[in-house]
């Protein structure tokens, strides 16, 4: 191969690097949102289910009630909610378990990012190697 092939590839690899290295930092800047997003989530799903607690478990005082109302309460309200807010908890834990496939998705695509990367490097190193020794030569 000669000295022009050589300059040639190592340029054509060098580029490929730099391409690589920005989707790296790309990589990396996704994964820190999403992580930081399920950060706020895990508060989002704590508060929830205290308040489908606190909502299931109101006490009131029982001068408050009156025939029906008490009934309809006990019987279908306090019901409602706490299967509305169960549900509500039960999605907000599918989401995050999609965050959580979608970090390990990005995180896989920036280990292959970051091998290929080092790959790069090492063949413009060779490269870089055997230019020298040619001159030598």
């Amino acid at each position: 191969m000669e000295k022009a092939d050589l300059i040639r590839r190592k340029a054509e690899m060098q580029t490929q690097l730099a391409e690589k290295r920005q989707q790296i930092m790309a990589l990396e800047r996704k994964i820190d949102r999403l992580q930081k997003a399920k950060g706020q989530l895990t508060i989002v799903i704590n508060d929830s289910q205290r308040h489908k607690k606190e909502m299931t478990s109101i006490q009131i005082d029982p001068s408050f009630w009156q025939g029906n109302t008490k009934n309809d309460y006990q019987n279908h309200s306090i019901h409602e909610v706490g299967s509305s807010a169960g549900k509500y908890v039960t999605d907000l834990h599918q989401v995050e378990e999609r965050i959580n496939e979608e970090i390990q998705r990005l995180s896989s695509q920036l280990d292959q990012c970051e091998s290929d990367s080092y790959l790069l490097q090492s063949t413009i190193t060779n490269l870089d190697d055997t230019m020298k020794s040619m001159k030598e030569g």
